[in-house]
């Protein structure tokens, strides 16, 4: 048998003490019905008094008096702390354990419902501190089976619906926020992973491949689909209408492709909310910096006139003559647009050369140059 020494006891002692405590889940005290805050709410003044009840995951503001009042929910004062040990215990941010309850930290409220005047409240017997939003859904992320489809549809409308409800205001946890959004987002990425991987296969999975796809708007699948020379002619009819009709997805050098990288490979940029020109949505953008600059009354930082005229290429500072006279040659396309910036009016301009550079005026100077790529120009794609 092996012994261990005293100080070996003290050691192993010390780290169990030390070991931070688990993340509370809710207890499941025997006869209370389990609610959310909103379910409660909606029970009216003539609910028998006596019932009792556990509201789970609920957001912890502060106490007040003798109402505890609750984050971001529709029970104003309708829980109430008659206790005065626990309701000592609220006033230091503390659970009915001693917990320390963190602001906007999730509670479970246990009590006993009673009519009050012409309302019904819980009087709070135990409260509780739970586990975080994030633990929370890890935890049930953790549990679900490998092809649980189901649960993690259930699980991610779940988070998403606490995403929206307690992390949208700048006192949110904006870290916490964002890390529940990402998991929503896996658990989406995994209902679709699974319901594809139990697609069967084409041509008579044909009819589940076209309502799976219209369902999760996957292009792939509907491409799969109108694709396969196998299957019948009305059923690649309605997946190319899903495809055009549905995601707009548009047929380019033999493949479907979604609409924004159709539009991006065939040199376009989203704009806000319109679609330009690539080089139309660089030039807007260049002009934006520009603006700026003028706004702040910043020197354009020029070469002096003649070094300006000695210079072998186009730089900052030259005027259209200058330019011309390097170049030799006029540009094959120009765009253009004016604004007034507080009392001037300010043009800028965008010249397009056979080359594919690209020259940028505010008020017939350059501010920038912007040389060609590899493709652009003569002969590039």
């Amino acid at each position: 048998m092996t012994r261990f020494a005293p100080w070996g006891v003290a050691l192993v002692a010390a780290v169990v003490a030390a070991a931070p405590a688990r993340a509370q889940q809710p207890e499941r005290p025997e006869g209370h019905e389990a609610m959310s805050d909103a379910q409660f709410a909606a029970l009216g003044p003539t609910t028998p008094d006596g019932q009792r009840y556990s509201l789970i995951y609920v957001k912890f503001n502060k106490q007040f008096n003798e109402l505890l009042k609750l984050h971001a929910s529709p029970l104003v004062d309708r829980i109430i702390v008659r206790d005065a040990q626990l309701r000592q215990l609220l006033l230091r941010d503390q659970d009915a354990n001693g917990r320390p309850i963190p602001r906007r930290g999730n509670l479970q409220v246990i009590g006993t419902g009673q009519r009050v005047g012409q309302q019904y409240v819980l009087v709070a017997t135990r409260v509780l501190a739970l586990e975080s939003d994030l633990e929370h859904a890890r935890r049930r992320h953790a549990a679900l089976g490998a092809r649980d489809g189901k649960g993690r549809a259930e699980l991610s409308r779940y988070v998403q619906a606490r995403v929206a409800r307690f992390f949208q205001d700048a006192e949110a946890d904006q870290d916490e926020g964002r890390e529940l959004a990402r998991l929503a987002r896996r658990l989406d990425d995994e209902v679709r992973e699974i319901e594809l991987a139990g697609l069967p296969a084409l041509p008579g999975g044909a009819e589940a491949h076209l309502e799976v796809g219209r369902r999760l708007k996957a292009l792939e699948l509907l491409a799969a689909v109108w694709e396969h020379p196998e299957v019948a002619a009305d059923v690649r009819a309605r997946a190319e209408q899903a495809l055009t009709g549905e995601l707009n997805a548009q047929r380019h050098l033999g493949r479907w492709l979604a609409y924004d990288k159709f539009k991006e490979l065939v040199g376009f940029a989203r704009q806000g909310d319109r679609w330009v020109p690539r080089d139309r949505a660089d030039f807007l953008q260049a002009c934006e910096g520009e603006r700026r600059r003028l706004l702040q009354h910043e020197p354009l930082g020029v070469l002096p006139e003649s070094l300006l005229r000695q210079s072998k290429e186009v730089v900052k500072g030259m005027n259209k003559d200058m330019v011309l006279g390097l170049v030799q040659g006029y540009p094959e396309r120009v765009e253009r647009t004016r604004e007034q910036l507080g009392a001037s009016a300010v043009v800028f301009e965008l010249w397009v050369m056979p080359d594919g550079q690209r020259i940028h005026f505010v008020n017939g100077l350059v501010f920038q140059r912007i040389d060609p790529s590899p493709g652009d120009g003569p002969g590039g794609e």
